[in-house]
């Protein structure tokens, strides 16, 4: 049986904070603390390795337990990062600091205590914190002067508890949409025609229902993520750009009064930055872009994120535009930096990149090379779960063959990819239009005519704004455009960015 990796990956997912918290933790407890000699061995393979390690501690009296002793760290590296993360629950760090207060006799300490947590929770509209504090308040008596004071004190506490129950339920109410929204784009994927829009008519309703109601800072962010990943998906282009911003800019707004998670505000200016790319707007695109390179960040993992976001935006932006040249001068440096994040990025966000850099030697017509790049996504199993990059990789990989004139591949890689499609059930009309042109195009070559043809078809199709999401990834009008003016696909998409 194949030894479990488990550990050695929760090991290399730590940042050198979290190490040193395992390390400190550590030196708390008496013994041999083989564990922690295990953890640094670990640490410092680069690929798991058991027998290595069994020859490492042979002579150890743990060898014969090894198994338990993996499983001790295991639990004690969760355990150090629950030490290390507790502030950041603090209905959690609250629930054990009064806890601890209350068994030492001190309720009095412990009430004063959620006196101050509650003004800061009420600042940062933290209903969870406050509902907590909310609900250890009620549990202990106070020694009143008269029943008048008591009842009122009581009434008081009761009615702050009821607002506190009520505003959580309505977030948890907000997250419960945002996850069916989100749900709705990962079942049915891109929107392809209007049939896809059977449920999409009662969120909408939903989503009106909660926008009448806001009543906190909370409340509205919530709505605004909603209704712009809701509008990004049903691609209203017009409505998601509009919305997206306005969430940045609330966000931005509001973000001295540390309410909002750093990450939340890193990935809504990302998703900006994409919008401004999917409408065109330029200069806004380079104002947000700036705006995400100098945000100030406080941790390591924040700092990733946004160097990963950003790294992202700015070589999207030179693949939509057709600068491949810029894009290639700027691969080495993204390459060293996701160097630096082995073990620690998304398979998502390795899927981004991977198939970013096959597009941007395949503008550069470095074909061969754009094809090792592709490999990866197209065979590993991991990457194939990335649905829409996959296809994309999948229509990308096509033309590429195509280009090289590697006619005797091509028509298993159109038939295979149309049944791929056809389970998934998720087949745009242009690619359907692609897959019978390349048909064709393997047993006889297609004329000057023939590609005019395609090209207008493409064009005709994308009419259908459902029909633009097939072209986030691979401009199909570009393409054949390039063909039938006698031009390269980084001139096609360099004239859309300069008209």
């Amino acid at each position: 049986m194949k030894p479990s990796t488990e550990l050695f990956q929760l090991i290399k997912s730590l940042d050198k904070s979290e190490k040193r918290q395992v390390k400190l933790l550590s030196g708390l407890y008496s013994g041999d603390k083989i564990h922690l000699k295990l953890f640094e061995a670990i640490d410092e393979q680069k690929q798991y390795d058991e027998e290595k390690l069994k020859r490492k501690f042979q002579n150890t009296k743990f060898i014969n337990r090894f198994s338990a002793v993996k499983g001790y760290l295991y639990d004690f590296i969760l355990k150090a990062l629950i030490y290390k993360d507790l502030e950041s629950y603090e209905h959690l760090s609250t629930s054990y600091k009064v806890s601890i207060l209350v068994k030492k006799g001190l309720k009095s300490q412990a009430l004063h205590y959620l006196d101050k947590i509650e003004k800061r929770a009420e600042k940062k509209e933290d209903f969870e914190t406050l509902l907590s504090v909310s609900k250890w308040k009620r549990q202990y008596s106070i020694d009143f002067k008269s029943l008048k004071k008591a009842h009122e004190y009581w009434a008081e506490q009761q009615d702050r508890y009821n607002r506190y129950l009520s505003s959580e339920s309505r977030m948890s109410n907000l997250t419960f949409l945002y996850k069916k929204v989100i749900a709705l784009a990962e079942v049915k994927g891109n929107v392809h025609s209007e049939t896809d829009l059977f449920d999409i008519e009662d969120i909408e309703k939903e989503i009106a229902k909660y926008e009448s109601a806001i009543a906190s800072l909370k409340e509205r962010d919530a709505v605004l993520m909603i209704k712009t990943t809701f509008y990004y998906l049903i691609r209203d282009l017009k409505r998601y750009y509009a919305l997206s911003e306005e969430l940045v800019e609330f966000l931005l707004k509001n973000s001295s009064k540390q309410m909002f998670r750093e990450a939340h505000i890193i990935l809504s200016l990302s998703n900006h930055i994409f919008a401004c790319l999917r409408t065109g707007k330029w200069d806004k695109h380079k104002h947000y872009l700036k705006l995400l390179n100098d945000y100030p960040v406080n941790t390591i993992q924040h700092k990733d994120l946004k160097n990963r976001t950003y790294y992202s935006s700015k070589l999207n932006f030179m693949l939509y535009t057709g600068q491949f040249k810029e894009a290639d001068d700027l691969m080495p440096e993204v390459e060293s930096w996701l160097e630096s994040q082995k073990n620690k990025l998304p398979v998502n966000d390795q899927v981004i990149f991977q198939y970013m850099f096959a597009f941007v030697l395949y503008g550069n017509g470095d074909l061969e090379r754009a094809l090792d790049y592709l490999f990866p996504i197209l065979n590993e199993n991991a990457f194939k779960a990335i649905d829409h990059f996959y296809t994309s990789t999948r229509i990308l990989n096509i033309i590429i063959h195509f280009e090289l004139n590697h006619l005797e591949h091509l028509e298993y890689l159109i038939s295979s990819s149309k049944v791929y499609l056809k389970n998934k059930q998720r087949v745009f009309e242009s690619e359907r239009k692609l897959f019978n042109f390349l048909s064709k195009a393997v047993k006889q070559q297609p004329s000057h005519n023939d590609w005019k043809a395609f090209r207008d078809e493409i064009s005709e199709t994308l009419k259908h704004p459902f029909e633009h999401s097939a072209q986030e990834y691979f401009d199909l009008l570009s393409w054949a455009n390039a063909r039938v003016n006698e031009t390269s696909y980084a001139e096609e998409r360099n004239k859309i960015y300069q008209a």
